[in-house]
């Protein structure tokens, strides 16, 4: 067997991505912060559906939630839900949240943050988070 063979066989029995296999689309958008709460931006366009999230945290906390019979829509400019989330001073979080848009495949909106809180339990500053490149 030929070498270009064996590294054909060898993707198609580990299910490395081929041509044909889709990636989902991600946009990352604004986390600020308003009434002394996290607000990650909506970038949802009439029409499209929210039908799941992902959050995850560096110490290694992790919420999924799915609810396609109940679909979500946020309009532009408005808070994403966060869904209960508590945050802790200097951790980072990463959210993904599920869309659907009227036509074409699967969307990811992101947010990576970590938040600065002072003694008195304001939210100070938050900037966008780094994957910890330790681990």
């Amino acid at each position: 067997m030929s070498k270009l063979s064996c590294v054909v066989m060898l993707f198609l029995l580990t299910g490395c991505i081929g041509f044909y296999d889709k990636a989902v689309g991600s946009t990352e958008t604004a986390v600020n912060i308003q009434n002394n709460r996290v607000c990650a931006v909506s970038l949802m366009k009439p029409g499209e559906k929210m039908i799941a999230v992902e959050i995850y945290s560096r110490d290694g906390e992790k919420k999924i939630e799915t609810f396609p019979a109940k679909p979500l829509y946020v309009p532009l400019g408005e808070c994403l839900p966060l869904f209960g989330t508590a945050f802790k001073t200097g951790d980072a979080y990463y959210f993904y949240w599920h869309i659907l848009p009227v036509k074409g495949d699967l969307q990811l909106i992101s947010a990576k943050f970590t938040l600065t809180i002072d003694p008195d339990g304001r939210l100070l500053s938050l900037n966008s988070a780094t994957p910890d490149q330790s681990q």
